[in-house]
């Protein structure tokens, strides 16, 4: 028996329903028959027809037949049947291909839609899902006796194999096919066999009922049967399966809120209890029964994907037994409780048994809930969610129960099931998460782990890298090493590069693992063998294509040198030596060459020693000369295989060492179109989005409207348009209906300036994204259609219908990872022309560190809103100086109006546009990403830089720790604790600028500080960071919000501080900097204690740009006299005044030495002995510079001692070592360190160097001697008469 079930709804005038169905084609299952060529309805009885419901005797079922007039035309239910459906008994297994329905004859009713249901005796149903991968899917399930028969298809393109299943087997069973002497490769059905070892498995086996297995055409079924050699059956393997009890039909929980299934016992029992049946689930949560009456109850739930059972007794007396076994993993899992006497007894999947003792029993138990509790039920308290999945096979006290009979009402009660059918479904198969994503599940949804694949978002679609070292550049990098993704969220991964970031231009350097084989000797080899040497590169050749093709422009040189040993003089033209392009392709020109000819680059020069050959070694000279030179034929590279012929002779040799991948440029960042005239589009091929689609672009007009990009198919489509001046939309249909997305924009879009768009759509969501303005997401239904399906080109600035044309330019089109080459499909089209006028449409951005360029009339202005510098072209350095107990507070709102957060050099004359609220900082973060890039220079520790907080108790914390290195704190979880990074774990307190830059996509955090440190970490959780609360650097006070959730270690550096300098500080798009020099007074910025601009970070740079000039024109022998004359006349007028300075301060030495001991001597006096014994760590007072001339305040209301005018030195960074671990006697209370070698800083064993170009200030009034000749002098009272001197 093999039937089909329809349950459906309609539309027409009345609740009547008219269904007719007619089947196309039908083959049986036995393959007997080939001709698949007639409908099947005809051919049915009466009897083979039966409905939920008929409305009379002329719309009974048997009238739902295709082109039939009996009756009225039709099948129609009552009205009051609001489950309608109709069943067909097709007779015999069969293979329905298709089902066609039809509106009842002289009526306008028709279906609308309709559920398909498929068993093979009418007990055990499965849904039949129309937009299902049947390719990849596998539907049989695993217990004997079932009935429920269902279609798996496997399809593989490597080997063609379609099979259907039907064989029963037991546990310790397989049946396989010998496939040895046709090379293909052993078929294993039910099991995996060990080899030698007959009934052993590698794995558990399969356990249950398979039919219809084909395998190319061949019935392995039937071969089996017939004990056909290439066939071998381990274990017990017969070829019939039992039908189906009542009992055994499964039943799904739908709601898990409101299912429930009800089961009396029948009469109620003594306290003893035994309950058997199997479940299936994805959840991690649900109740599983639930027995009542009696005060005693048993509560059997999953928390976390494991097995609870809770014994409540009276009391409040509780009794837990837990199996620490994941059980939500889609499979059917059998559970038997029993509870007999005292003992209550546990088993899971006839495992290990587990048992406890209870205190009483309970003298009665009326029934058991399963998968929830009746809303309102005083009898069931259900201490999770209710469960979601199927439930079958359950005994009672050895009483099977009849589900049927539940539905039919006889038994018991229910909610929100459905009988005779396991409705759970696979969400992970296919596998819908991207580039290597790990796919877990729940009842109704998909979830995605992109840790570790370099991708994020709900699929693992988008990649987290750059795409270029040209972008890097325009993000400020400097030079090292980078991940790039050239293909975006293409199928190939991010490849490890040097990003060589010159002046002029940047280098893209992938190396070979051949490097080492620099200037490789070569000898002996003769054409018929040949030396040949084989290049790997640290990215695969896919990968290198893909960068090759996006560069402008790449090269590598081939150092060739050579003696008595030719490349191409021969006779006959045949080359000796030869090298293989990418693709495996023999290439015969040398380095410095053009294609397609034997020559070597002297041939072009025309400067080679032998003008007859076209190669310097053709000349067959006894002496070494080279023919050196560089491939840069793009469509060649990389080189992947050198072969040298000619070095057999006597004295004969070659040399040779191949370079780097080197690429430039990338052609798609300023790729552009400008489209003017009305009607005028650029067409592509179809855009291939069928599962997943991204696209990406950035547009500037005058116009108030214009299609962006559209794509039409038979009935889906996608389109992006920009329908008002202030409104993008992006718009698509993948059968369920259009889904429309769009944002508004409370400025005008049409303002001549670039905007950014971005668009996707998978199976889990869609999005639109414009500007810096909130993202608009809509997530995808869970059920229906998910395929787009496209067949026409794709338009770009316009549509098919050629209406609505978008006048502008369009510039770094991207979809799905690959950029469209705009500029050379506008070469042939009319109405558009390549590139876009203007000053903002080229790849080398004007406006540095993420500044926006704005054109204008005269020209244009960068836009540093969103930059953490300033300036016209924001490149200057914001910084600030931090004393102690300094801090900025920022605090997030949501949202916040707009506030000033714009550098002083763009308020210039030229107009600025308004700002849009993509200037907003707002407190929810809609993604979980963080963005954090500072500077800082500071020789103090502990020390609070950077400190996030959230409403929900999460924080990110950025500090110093006591030994100066640097500690990443992320709290994401308010359940655990937070998780420690230390990416330098050595001194970062030395009075050294230091640049630190942190990057967070769900679990990937990338750390990168100065250019020698950049580490990839693992979070356990991808939680956003949601609601911020607030942003702080320095000082927490006991008002700063969020700090009860703080980890001690963090408190302790925040209740220091930071003292230092800070620059360039940006967390995401907030720059707390600029927003606390531009908006003092402002209720979202707190400023406490005293800062000061400074320019720390530019004075850095300068003497690390300084130190490298100056290492580079040591180097440098080509000077012209002038620059000479130059140097000179600087060093003679830098060396008098240097003379001038050292007379001044040695005549000054001994007024300083004077004021020193009088100075001392009396602050020596009026020290008490209480204030001697006070530990410096806790004593902030001794130490410190005094007076308000060196930042800091004066006199003890301050933390400091009076009179520190005379003798401390302005800053511990001018002559104290920055912590404990410099190490000080007891009786620190002088302000001396352990022993004279620590009397003064590392390098300073002489004393105190007189002048600010050491860093000191000159002179006594600074407190320093003045002079060198006196340090010697100073150094030895010190050492003699600690309480002579405060130093």
């Amino acid at each position: 028996m093999s039937a089909v079930l329809a349950k459906m709804s309609s539309r027409g005038a009345s609740w009547l329903y008219s269904f007719s169905v007619f089947v196309v084609c039908f083959c049986v299952s036995t393959h007997a028959a080939n001709n698949c060529n007639g409908p099947l309805l005809s051919v049915l009885p009466q009897s083979s027809f039966k409905s939920s419901s008929t409305s009379s005797n002329n719309q009974l079922p048997h009238f739902a037949k295709l082109n039939r007039r009996e009756g009225q035309g039709g099948w129609a239910p009552e009205r009051s049947d609001r489950q309608p459906w109709l069943q067909l008994d097709l007779r015999e297994k069969m293979e329905v291909t298709a089902i066609a329905t039809q509106g009842r004859s002289g009526s306008s009713d028709w279906v609308t839609s309709y559920m398909l249901l498929f068993s093979d005796c009418g007990l055990a149903w499965k849904h039949y899902g129309q937009d299902e991968d049947t390719r990849t899917t596998l539907s049989v399930i695993p217990a004997v006796g079932m009935c429920q028969w269902a279609l798996a298809v496997f399809w593989t393109t490597s080997s063609g194999i379609r099979s259907w299943l039907n064989a029963p087997t037991s546990r310790s069973t397989s049946l396989w096919t010998d496939t040895r002497a046709t090379s293909a490769p052993q078929l294993s059905f039910g099991g995996i066999p060990i080899p030698g070892k007959p009934g052993s498995f590698l794995r558990k086996n399969f356990h249950g009922c398979i039919e219809n297995l084909y395998y190319n055409g061949v019935n392995i079924i039937n071969l089996a049967k017939r004990r056909k050699l290439q066939i071998h059956s381990v274990g017990n393997v017969t070829f019939s399966c039992s039908e189906a009890q009542p009992q055994m039909a499964s039943s799904t929980f739908q709601s898990s809120s409101s299912s429930y299934l009800y089961v009396p016992l029948e009469p109620p029992g003594l306290w003893g209890l035994e309950v058997h049946f199997h479940f299936r689930t994805w959840n991690q949560e649900g109740l599983l029964f639930y027995t009542n009456g009696g005060s005693q109850h048993l509560v059997f739930y999953i928390s976390s994907g494991q097995l609870h059972l809770i014994v409540h007794g009276s009391s409040e007396q509780k009794t837990n037994i837990s199996i620490d076994l994941d059980v939500s993993d889609g499979l059917w899992h059998s559970v038997g409780l029993s509870c007999r006497g005292l003992k209550v007894s546990l088993v899971l999947d006839n495992g290990p048994t587990s048992a406890v003792d209870v205190q009483r029993h309970e003298d009665s138990v009326n029934g058991v809930f399963f998968g929830g509790c009746p809303q309102y039920s005083a009898g069931c308290k259900n201490p999770t969610v209710s469960f979601q999945g199927c439930i079958r096979h359950i005994v009672l006290n050895n009483q099977p129960i009849n589900l049927t009979h539940v539905q039919q009402g006889l038994l018991g009660n229910h909610s929100k099931l459905k009988f005779d059918v396991c409705g759970i479904r696979d969400r992970c198969l296919p596998n819908f998460c991207e580039h290597d994503g790990r796919c877990t599940q729940s009842w109704d949804t998909f979830y995605c782990d992109c840790s570790g694949t370099g991708y994020t978002g709900e699929t693992c679609h988008n990649s987290i890298y750059e795409a270029s070292c040209e972008a890097h550049r325009q993000m400020e990098s400097k030079s090292g090493y980078f991940y790039i993704d050239p293909d975006g969220s293409g199928p190939q991964k991010a490849m490890l590069v040097y990003c060589n970031m010159t002046e002029d231009v940047v280098w893209t350097v992938v190396g070979h693992i051949n490097s080492g084989y620099v200037n490789q000797r070569v000898t002996g080899s003769t054409p018929q063998k040949p030396y040949i040497m084989r290049f790997n590169y640290t990215a695969s050749l896919e990968q290198l294509r893909t960068l090759i093709g996006r560069s402008k422009h790449c090269q590598q040189e081939v150092v060739y040198s050579c003696r008595k040993s030719r490349l191409f003089n021969t006779w006959d033209g045949t080359p000796l030596s030869w090298w293989l392009d990418w693709s495996g392709g023999k290439q015969t020109y040398w380095g410095g060459s053009e294609p397609a000819v034997q020559q070597c680059s002297c041939s072009l020069a025309e400067n080679c020693i032998d003008m007859n050959y076209f190669c310097n070694c053709d000349a067959d000279s006894h002496s070494w000369v080279n023919d050196t030179g560089s491939l840069s034929y793009k469509d060649h590279l990389p080189l992947t295989e050198i072969v040298i012929g000619d070095t057999n002779r006597s004295g004969s040799a070659a040399v040779f060492s191949v370079s780097s991948l080197q690429c430039s440029g990338d052609r798609f960042l300023g790729n552009a179109a400008s489209f003017y005239a009305g009607s005028s589009s650029l067409l592509f091929r179809t855009f291939e989005a069928e599962l997943s689609a991204d696209i990406s672009l950035y547009f500037k007009t005058t116009a108030s409207f214009g299609v962006l990009l559209e794509n039409l198919g038979p009935t889906d489509f996608i389109s992006l348009k920009m329908i008002s001046p202030s409104a993008v939309t992006f718009t698509f249909d993948v059968g369920n209906g259009p889904v429309v997305l769009t944002v508004t924009s409370p400025v005008a879009l049409n303002d001549r300036q670039w905007h950014y768009v971005r668009a996707e759509r998978n199976r889990k969501e869609a999005s639109l994204q414009v500007d810096r303005l909130p993202l608009n997401t809509l997530e995808a239904p869970s059920e229906g259609h998910y395929r787009l399906q496209l067949k026409s080109q794709l338009f770009v600035g316009g549509s098919a219908s050629r209406e609505s044309s978008f006048l502008g330019c369009i510039r770094a089109l991207s979809l799905n990872g690959v950029t469209l080459d705009l500029e050379e499909r506008a070469k042939l089209t009319p109405g558009v022309t390549p590139g876009c006028p203007g000053h903002c449409s080229g790849s080398a951005s004007v406006c540095h560190n993420r500044g926006r360029c704005l054109e204008n009339n005269s020209g244009y202005v960068c836009d540093c809103t969103h930059s953490a510098y300033a300036g016209p072209q924001c490149k200057k350095e914001v910084s600030m100086s931090f004393e102690r107990g300094s801090s900025v507070t920022f605090s997030f709102q949501m949202p916040f109006p707009v506030i000033r957060n714009r550098d002083r050099a763009s308020q210039s004359p030229i107009r600025q546009p308004v700002r849009s609220p993509s200037s907003a900082i707002y407190a929810h973060n809609s993604e979980s990403r963080e963005n954090v890039a500072f500077s800082f220079l500071t020789t103090h520790t502990p020390a609070m830089l950077l400190c996030v907080s959230t409403y929900h108790q999460q924080y990110l914390a950025i500090i110093l720790a006591n030994n100066g290195s640097l500690q990443i704190w992320y709290r994401l979880n308010r359940e655990r604790r937070a998780e420690v990074f230390v990416p330098k774990a050595f001194n970062l307190a030395d009075g050294q600028l230091h640049r630190v830059q942190m990057h967070r996509e769900g679990r990937d955090l990338n750390v990168q500080i100065d250019k020698d440190t950049d580490q990839k970490y693992n979070l356990s959780s991808d939680t956003k960071m949601n609601t911020l609360r607030s942003l702080t650097l320095g000082k927490l006070t006991s008002t700063s919000a969020g700090l009860a959730d703080l980890d001690e270690e963090v408190l302790w550096a925040g209740s220091r501080g930071f003292i230092g300098c800070l620059s360039s500080v940006q967390f995401n798009h907030l720059t707390p900097l600029k927003a606390a020099i531009l908006n003092r007074g402002s209720s979202l910025v707190r400023v406490l204690g005293n800062l000061v601009e400074s320019n720390c970070g530019a004075l850095a740079d300068s003497t690390t740009s300084q130190s490298i000039s100056d290492h580079s024109e040591r180097g440098d022998s080509g000077r012209d006299r002038l620059e000479k004359t130059t140097q000179s006349d600087s060093a003679v007028i830098g060396g008098l005044v240097a003379a001038v300075v050292l007379v001044v301060l040695c005549a000054a030495a001994p007024t300083s030495c004077f004021l020193y001991r009088r100075c001392s001597h009396a602050h020596t006096q009026e020290k008490s002995p209480a204030s001697q014994k006070k530990d410096p760590r806790h004593s902030p007072e001794h130490g410190y510079p005094a007076g308000p001339d060196h930042g800091y305040p004066a006199g003890p209301e301050h933390g400091y001692p009076a009179g520190l005018e005379h003798g401390y030195p302005a800053g511990l960074e001018h002559g104290y070592p920055a912590g404990l671990e410099h190490g000080y006697p007891a009786g620190l209370e002088h302000g001396y360190p352990a022993g004279p070698e620590h009397v003064y800083h590392a390098g300073l064993e002489h004393g105190y160097t007189a002048g600010p170009e050491h860093g000191y200030p000159a002179g006594p009034e600074h407190g320093y001697p003045a002079g060198l000749k006196m340090n010697q002098d100073l150094h030895s009272s010190v050492r003699h008469s600690r309480k002579e001197y405060y130093i």
